[in-house]
């Protein structure tokens, strides 16, 4: 038995496996919780009161596009895949190499002094 959790943007309806970081189109899958109160501020002791309030789940392209958290939050974009970087060779393969090399032109070397005498 196995649970899965499904999480849902409450503003477009963009629905994903909760396991899911990236989106096929390589966006960070996030949900942030939107809110907005209302307080009455005019009378200093119901300055903490909150009279109504509303809180959401928001992906986080729909909280991008809302732009409340400003340039220093918003998600970097998905960088293009890029290919893993190829180790650089051992000693061991960088010898064998250029032995093969030198057994190589030792080879046709001889090849060359057979074929001309």
């Amino acid at each position: 038995m196995s649970v899965t959790t499904i999480h849902k943007c409450d503003n477009c309806g963009d629905s994903w496996d909760a396991s899911e970081h990236r989106s096929p189109a390589g966006v960070v899958r996030q949900l942030w919780s939107v809110s907005v109160a209302a307080r009455w501020v005019t009378t200093p002791n119901h300055r903490n009161q909150v009279h109504a309030s509303i809180e959401v789940q928001w992906c986080r392209p729909c909280v991008d596009r809302l732009d409340a958290l400003g340039q220093t939050l918003k998600a970097p974009k998905p960088e293009p895949e890029q290919a893993p970087s190829v180790p650089p060779p051992t000693a061991f393969e960088t010898i064998d190499r250029i032995l093969r090399e030198i057994a190589r032109e030792e080879a046709e070397q001889v090849v060359s002094e057979r074929s001309t005498s």
